[in-house]
């Protein structure tokens, strides 16, 4: 645990010193979001919510996860993850502040029933939007370039295309070849 810890630390330290190696700080934040080593911690935060989940003496982290207000705190992390626009926090701190969130909602909610993460997920409409998340991530980054390039950015009409685009390509996907795919699987035997 202590580790993976100062791996997520080392990966912020790396940023800074990459974000401020660059006159251009374009450049950086490319090279920020693109290269594992300044992206490390974005799954090792995951990683050491397994590990610390997975302890035999883990009363302490449950503890943590179950307290109405550290996941408050979760969700404050990931919304001022996508809120704040300063350039410095976006290629720096911006990341880690995603990946503290998600270390304090996602574990909460597989460990205690009253997860305020776990009861807004349990609306049929996000459970569907969580069906075809993977989709639009795949999907959503080709609208996005086309959206750009045929259309005012963030207009209306760049809106309306981006999201219509999106979600039509996703479900698609998601009708089309996903549950087809995975009916074959069931098909073979595979759970």
């Amino acid at each position: 645990a202590y580790f993976l810890l100062f791996i997520c630390v080392a990966s912020i330290a790396i940023r800074i010193f990459t974000y401020y190696s660059f006159e251009d700080h374009q450049e950086a934040a490319g090279r920020i979001y693109f290269s594992t080593h300044t992206r490390l911690d974005s799954i090792v935060w995951g990683c050491l919510a397994a590990v610390l989940i997975s302890k035999d003496n883990n009363a302490w982290f449950v503890a943590i996860l179950q307290n109405k207000w550290i996941q408050l705190l979760g969700i404050l992390l990931l919304v001022l993850s996508v809120g704040i626009r300063n350039d410095f926090f976006r290629q720096s701190f911006l990341f880690s502040f995603q990946g503290i969130g998600l270390l304090l909602l996602v574990p909460a909610i597989g460990t205690y029933q009253k997860s305020i993460v776990k009861n807004l997920l349990s609306y049929p409409w996000l459970i569907f939007l969580g069906k075809i998340s993977y989709s639009l991530y795949l999907f959503h980054w080709i609208f996005l370039k086309l959206s750009n390039y045929y259309f005012e950015e963030f207009s209306l009409s760049w809106q309306l295309f981006f999201w219509t685009g999106s979600l039509a390509l996703s479900l698609g996907s998601f009708y089309l070849v996903e549950k087809p795919f995975i009916q074959i699987r069931k098909r073979f035997g595979s759970s």
